[in-house]
C-alpha cells in the first residue's frame, strides 16, 4: 500500500510545484515598486530560488519570466539583500542552456557584472556565483568577458570574505576555459592570486584555483609564470586531496605546466616523447593510487585489515555494498545536477564547474587532450562515467 503511494505523492508534489511556479511568474509581472511596498519581493524570490532547483521548473520558467526577473534586479531602488537573492535565482535558472541564452538576450549579464563592484559582500558573492553558472556555456563566457567581468573578479580574489573569494575563483575557473580570457587574467595579476588560493583551508577553493591554473596554463606566458612560482609543490600536494575533482584539476595543471618542458612540441624527439610519456604515466598513477586509497579502503575495509593484523588470521571477506566515493565537501556555489558517479583519472586540458547556491556536484571532466586510458577496461566502471555520455555532453555544449 505504501509503495503505491510513492508515485502518487511525487505526482502531487509536481502539481504543487507547477502551481507555485505559475504564482511566482504572475508576481514577476507586477511592478517592482508595488512589490517593494507590499514587502513581498524578497519572499517570492526565495520561493523562486527553491523552485528553480528542479529541472522541470527551470525549463518551464520561460524567456518572458526571465526578462521580468532581470527588470526587478536592474531597479536601483531595490535593496541589496533582495538583489542578492535574485542573483541566486539567476544562478539556478542558468543551469539550463536555453535560460542562459534568454538571459543574454535580455542583457542580464551586464547587471550581474555591475553587482561585482557593489560594497555588499553577499551581493558580490551571489553575482559571481551567477556568472559562474552562465560561464559554464560557451556563449556565456564570450559575453561575460566582453562586458569586462574578469578584472573585478580578479580583484575579488583578495576579498576579506571567504564566500566572495570562493565564488570569484569559481567564476574565473569557468571563464578561463575560454582561451581569449586567459591573457586578461594574466595581465590583471590573477595568476598570483590563484597560486595563493592553492593553500586555502577549504578544498573546494583549492580545487577551483587548481582548475583555473589548469586552464590558463595552456598559454605559454601564463605557464611560465606558474612554473616560476611555488605552485608546483602545492599542486603536487593537491593530488592527495579528499576531493576527486580537485585531484583531477591539480593533475591537469601539472601536465599542462610541466609536460611541454619535457619535449619540444615544435620539434619532438623520440627521447623527449618518452620523457613526457613517462611523466604523464607517473602523474596518472599517483592520481589513481590516491583515488583507490580513498575509495577502496573504506572504514569497513580498514576495520577488517586491523582485525586481521591483530588476530593474525586472514578474514573471509563477504560481498558487501560497493565502495563509495568520499563525500564531497559542498562548494560555495553548489551544483544542482542529479548525483552521479565521481570521475577519476581522465585528465582534460581544461575544466569548468557548474554551481548553485547550496550544494555542488561538479560536472565530470570531459575526455580531451590528456585523456590517458591507463585503467584496465574491466575496472573503468569503478572510476569513470560512461564515456559515451561524456562525449555526448561535450558535443551538445560545444
Amino acid at each position: 500500500m505504501m509503495e503505491s503511494l510513492g508515485p502518487l505523492s511525487a505526482g502531487n508534489d509536481d502539481c504543487q510545484d507547477a502551481r507555485e511556479l505559475e504564482e511566482a511568474k504572475a508576481k514577476l509581472s507586477q511592478p517592482t515598486k508595488w512589490l517593494i511596498e507590499q514587502q513581498t519581493l524578497l519572499q517570492f524570490l526565495t520561493q523562486l530560488k527553491v523552485l528553480s532547483r528542479k529541472e522541470t521548473n527551470r525549463k518551464a520558467l520561460g524567456q518572458k519570466a526571465i526578462a521580468q526577473l532581470l527588470k526587478h534586479l536592474s531597479d536601483h531602488s531595490v535593496d541589496t539583500k533582495i538583489l542578492a537573492e535574485g542573483a541566486n535565482v539567476v544562478l539556478n535558472v542558468c543551469y539550463e542552456r536555453d535560460n542562459v541564452r534568454a538571459l543574454l538576450a535580455c542583457g542580464g549579464a551586464s547587471t550581474l557584472v555591475e553587482f561585482l563592484t557593489s560594497k555588499d559582500e553577499e551581493l558580490q558573492a551571489n553575482a559571481a556565483g551567477a556568472l559562474q553558472s552562465i560561464c559554464f556555456q560557451p556563449e556565456g563566457r564570450t559575453v561575460v568577458r566582453s562586458l569586462g567581468a574578469i578584472p573585478p573578479l580578479v580583484d575579488l580574489l583578495s576579498s576579506g570574505s571567504l564566500n566572495v573569494r570562493a565564488r570569484a575563483v569559481g567564476a574565473l575557473h569557468n571563464i578561463s576555459s575560454d582561451e581569449d580570457s586567459i591573457r586578461v587574467i594574466r595581465r590583471r595579476g590573477g595568476i598570483r592570486w590563484l597560486v595563493r588560493l592553492l593553500h586555502h583551508t577549504q578544498p573546494c577553493v583549492c580545487g577551483s584555483a587548481a582548475g583555473a591554473l589548469q586552464n590558463v596554463s595552456r598559454e605559454v606566458a601564463s605557464r611560465l609564470l606558474i612554473r616560476d612560482s611555488d605552485a608546483i609543490n602545492s599542486l603536487i600536494k593537491l593530488l592527495q586531496s579528499t576531493e576527486v575533482q580537485t585531484q583531477v584539476c591539480a593533475a591537469g595543471a601539472l601536465l599542462n605546466v610541466l609536460g611541454p618542458e619535457l619535449c619540444d612540441e615544435g620539434n619532438p624527439t623520440p627521447q623527449g616523447l618518452k620523457r613526457r610519456e613517462a611523466f604523464v604515466k607517473t602523474i596518472t598513477l599517483i592520481l589513481v593510487a590516491s583515488i583507490i586509497k580513498q575509495t577502496v579502503f573504506t572504514k569497513q575495509t580498514r576495520n577488517i585489515i586491523a582485525s586481521a593484523t591483530k588476530n593474525s588470521i586472514a578474514p573471509v571477506i563477504t560481498k558487501s555494498s560497493s565502495p563509495t566515493w568520499p563525500k564531497m565537501t559542498p562548494y560555495p556555489l553548489g551544483g544542482i545536477s542529479p548525483s552521479r558517479t565521481q570521475t577519476a583519472p581522465s585528465i582534460p586540458s581544461y575544466s569548468r564547474f557548474r554551481g548553485d547556491d547550496h550544494s555542488q556536484v561538479p560536472k565530470p571532466p570531459l575526455n580531451t587532450d590528456w585523456s590517458l586510458g591507463l585503467i584496465p577496461p574491466g575496472r573503468r566502471a569503478l572510476f569513470l562515467d560512461e564515456n559515451k555520455n561524456a562525449r555526448a555532453d561535450k558535443q551538445s555544449m560545444d
